[in-house]
């Protein structure tokens, strides 16, 4: 077939499906539009009528020198009268007005559907309303205006009135604390004294920047005498050090806890060298006096002195050895000089330590002094912002009362003035009759919402239809091949259980089982031959038995010797198809209760016999797993050239399982429309985990009157074969 032929043959299947689908639901679908048009029909009747008005309210706004806003506590802006216009308690003050006394929520659930406001291009406002009541449509806009407008005279009224009280409360208040803070202002001015304050003050005044001078000249001075007892520097490092930050002492200055040699070291360090700070342990009282203080000079000439001496000692040590007696007095000069700047480094230590010490003293004698200097800086603030504020509490007293003076005229000049002025200028559209509900509209909605259900639901349905009726969707699902289907046959089992090849309609039925045959025969050239052929499905009842008989009897008929065995020793039921007992069966012929030839009974049809299961035992999986049951298969095999075991269900039931070891295949049965496919599903995994050998499946029990079914398998109907099989071939088959 052409590659767009085919496509238009899918297509066109396609369609031929979904025609049947809709045939098939025809029912349902024309229930549920109904039921939609029956629904809008009660809607129409028992649903309140909604009638409409539209009206307009015109706005003009008048500029003024006052705002209304500022004045009172209410949103004057332009874009806020709607909201104001249609609030809450306006719609209750309107419907209370109308002669319906109730909340806001419970009048917007019974009485008014719908209420907005919107201001249209030239600035006016339109109200659109949508009640339950024809005489609300007509009055309400205009007596909700006029609610509106006596509501902000009121509310306006009232809130002058408390203005003007608490205006009036607070000049009152404040005459009275201007006239005693006028009489404290005149005794403070004569209790205070600021001038001697000031005078008190200054007394004082250079002592942070003094103290802040002395630990200045503490922390220069703590350093040199680091320096002093430092072992690294030399004596001329030391005396220059000591010389930059040396200063004289006035004459006849009193110096105590000072020391004329250098301090022992201390307990405390210095936290820049981490070296101890030294000090000065000793209680002595010294008198600076003119011969006590250094010059400071006379250390560098000694240096001098001593840098001649090493030039000239250079010079002498080219020609000289150190022994000789000119090295040697040049030596003992230099030995005298550093003597005497040992001497001079001991009196600048011994002036360093006095200076300390005294610095240290005006330090203590400062901060001694510092509490009664903040006292008196306290004193003098404490003394100048009440004079500063006894000036000036009379004249902010004055400036309250003008203020308030100033807010009374503008309230009362607000009082009568509106900046927006809201007049009622009639119906735009109104409607006598109800807008809702519209008879087109709900004819329209029912019928749309009716089409949509009538063709959704029935595709639901067909969706969640977890069960197997299509042919090659059970072989794509499951990779089995499909032998054929098997229509669905009325009456009990044992009635259509052996199908008259002689009755004329059921002739389509025996092609079907024909059909069956030949391929279940062709599988030979595939896989092993079906001699050995088992019966089973995946659950009860789905036509196993049914199938079994039929088919083997289609075996028979080719003239092939046929037996028909029934392994199910639980429930086995097909002694009855043909009037046969019990007994003898194969449950007997495995207790050894009959030979095998007394369980081999003959039928009416030519080349066929059967073997019923006998009496019923509960130890049937071990008596067919048994090695009996091993030789009977061999002997069956041996004297039939067709054996159709039927088997109890997969699902729930082990015997299947323990036939596959005497079995050639499978031949498998779904019940078409009925078995879930996850049924399929579990029983196929089974049966394959215990090594089956499939042929195929048959979809027994299909609808062909189902319109869906007729079209997919429409060459398995009567008049199919009818027409296109003559009598004779069938007399003959």
């Amino acid at each position: 077939m052409l590659p767009g032929l085919k496509k238009r043959v899918i297509n066109f299947h396609d369609v031929l499906m979904y025609v049947a689908i809709f045939q098939k639901h025809l029912r349902l679908m024309t229930l549920i539009v109904c039921f939609s048009w029956l629904s809008g029909v009660v809607f129409y009747v028992y649903a309140r009528p909604v009638y409409f008005s539209r009206a307009l309210i015109k706005v003009d706004s008048v500029n003024q020198q006052v705002s209304v806003e500022k004045v009172f506590s209410e949103n004057t802006r332009y874009n806020s009268l709607v909201p104001r216009l249609t609030a809450s308690h306006i719609i209750e003050r309107t419907a209370a007005k109308l002669g319906v006394i109730s909340e806001y929520r419970e009048l917007m659930r019974t009485k008014i559907k719908k209420l907005t406001g919107r201001i249209n291009s030239e600035g006016n406002i339109e109200i659109e309303f949508y009640p339950y009541s024809l005489d609300w449509s007509k009055r309400w806009t205009e007596t909700m205006l006029k609610e509106f407008l006596e509501y902000q005279e009121n509310r306006r009224a009232e809130e002058w009135e408390q203005r003007r009280t608490n205006i009036q409360k607070d000049i009152e208040d404040l005459q009275k604390l201007a006239e005693q803070n006028q009489i404290s202002v005149s005794e403070m001015r004569s209790q205070l004294d600021t001038d001697r304050a000031k005078l008190r003050f200054e007394e004082l005044i250079n002592l942070p920047t003094e103290l802040v001078h002395v630990k200045q000249r503490l922390d220069a001075l703590g350093r040199v005498r680091l320096d002093i007892i430092n072992t690294d520097l030399t004596t001329i490092e030391k005396l220059a050090r000591i010389s930059a930050v040396s200063e004289k002492l006035p004459v006849g200055t009193t110096v105590t806890n000072s020391t004329t040699s250098p301090p022992p070291p201390s307990n405390d360090t210095d936290p820049a060298s981490n070296q101890p700070v030294p000090r000065s342990d000793s209680l002595n009282i010294q008198i600076v006096t003119p011969g006590g203080t250094q010059s400071g000079g006379a250390w560098r000439e000694l240096v001098d002195k001593i840098h001649k001496l090493e030039m000239q000692r250079e010079q002498l040590g080219v020609n000289f050895l150190p022994t000789h007696h000119k090295m040697q007095a040049i030596q003992k000069q230099v030995d005298e000089v550093n003597q005497q700047l040992e001497g001079e480094l001991q009196n600048a230590t011994s002036q360093i330590e006095m200076e300390f010490s005294y610095i240290l003293d005006r330090e203590k004698a400062l901060e001694a002094k510092f509490p009664e200097y903040l006292k008196r800086q306290n004193e003098l603030k404490a003394a100048q912002q009440k004079v500063s504020f006894t000036q000036g509490s009379q004249t902010r007293w004055n400036g309250y009362m003008a203020n308030r003076m100033k807010q009374k005229e503008i309230t009362d000049y607000a009082l009568d003035r509106e900046k927006t002025i809201l007049t009622y200028s009639g119906l735009i559209e109104f409607r006598d009759l109800p807008i809702s509900p519209n008879r087109f509209s709900l004819f329209l909605y029912t019928t749309l919402l009716g089409c949509f259900l009538a063709l959704g639901i029935p595709f639901l349905i067909e969706y969640l239809d977890h069960t197997l009726s299509n042919l090659e969707e059970v072989e794509s699902t499951f990779q089995i091949r499909g032998l054929g289907i098997i229509p669905k046959m009325e009456g009990t089992e044992a009635s259509v259980a052996l199908i008259d090849r002689e009755h004329a309609k059921e002739h389509n039925l025996l092609e079907n089982f024909r059909v069956i045959r030949t391929n279940l025969l062709s599988m030979g050239s595939l896989s092993k031959p079906p001699h050995v052929l088992m019966i089973t499905s995946a659950m009860p009842k789905e036509g196993k038995t049914v199938v079994s008989t039929n088919l083997a009897l289609s075996f028979a008929q080719t003239g092939a010797k046929t037996v028909l065995m029934d392994t199910d020793l639980r429930r086995g039921r097909l002694h009855r198809l043909f009037g046969y007992r019990k007994q003898p069966g194969l449950s007997g012929v495995l207790l050894g209760q009959h030979s095998l030839d007394e369980a081999i009974r003959p039928t009416p049809h030519e080349n066929l016999s059967i073997i019923s299961a006998g009496q019923h035992v509960d130890t049937g999986t071990e008596l067919l797993g048994s090695q009996k049951f091993t030789d009977i298969m061999t002997e069956l095999r041996k004297r039939f050239d067709r054996v159709v075991v039927d088997t109890p269900p997969v699902l729930g039931l082990s015997e299947t399982s323990v036939l596959q070891g005497q079995m050639d295949g499978v031949l498998f049965v779904i019940w078409s429309a009925h078995t879930p496919i996850k049924a399929v599903k579990s029983a196929i995994e089974i049966l394959q985990g215990n090594g089956a050998n499939f042929y195929g499946f048959v979809l027994n029990r299909l609808d062909l009157s189902a319109t869906a079914n007729y079209y997919q398998y429409y060459y398995y109907s009567h008049d199919y074969y009818y027409q296109y099989q003559p009598t004779h071939q069938l007399e003959n088959s």
